[in-house]
């Protein structure tokens, strides 16, 4: 047997994404980090204004425990970015690029995610009550022991996404998500599974 024909009958794990680069912060994105620390949310979204989100690379950006609410992200990078313990209510991330996000213990109510790359983000704990991730890409995310209550999941890529002990799950919509492969707590995977089909 050729060498080419055993490669290709090498058994492959389940659930491994595209390659995330490790990222670690430039000292641009720490210099616009640490101005970021020292401002409140106003203040905040008047920095941010001046700059153009879709250029914004907060990669690796350790931004936790901020009250960073209402801010417009929109089409930011935020590959590993740390929002862990932060509170985003109301903030437009549409169309941003994150695999890897960190939100641990976070506040992302009413956060609109449409659209997202957010292949193994961390939302652990985090309350993402009204949040929108219609359409996004949640490949291996983590949500154990998340708010999604009023979540709408509506169209996102779910596989391999760990959705166990995730609190309020019979108000969140999942109309079309493809859940291949995701993990759930006993009990709750028939109910969310037969919430994919449209009423």
């Amino acid at each position: 047997m050729s060498g080419e024909l055993k490669k290709a009958l090498v058994v492959r794990k389940r659930h491994v994404p595209a390659k995330i680069p490790k990222r670690i912060p430039t000292p641009a994105t720490l210099a616009l980090a640490a101005e970021m620390r020292k401002l409140g949310p106003e203040p905040m979204k008047q920095f941010l204004s001046d700059l153009p989100s879709r250029t914004l690379d907060l990669s690796a950006a350790p931004l936790q425990g901020l009250l960073m609410s209402g801010l417009n992200l929109q089409g930011a990078t935020l590959i590993q970015v740390a929002f862990n313990g932060s509170d985003l209510t109301g903030c437009d991330l549409r169309g941003t690029f994150g695999p890897r996000f960190g939100g641990l213990n976070g506040r992302f109510r009413g956060v609109n995610f449409t659209g997202s790359d957010l292949r193994e983000a961390i939302f652990t704990n985090a309350d993402l009550t009204g949040a929108r991730f219609l359409q996004c890409n949640l490949t291996n995310a983590i949500f154990t022991g998340a708010n999604i209550d009023s979540t709408n999941f509506a169209g996102a890529i779910l596989t391999g996404a760990y959705l166990t002990a995730v609190q309020n799950f019979q108000r969140a919509i999942f109309e079309y998500a493809i859940l291949n492969g995701a993990l759930f707590s006993p009990g709750v995977e028939e109910i969310i599974l037969a919430m994919t089909i449209p009423q």
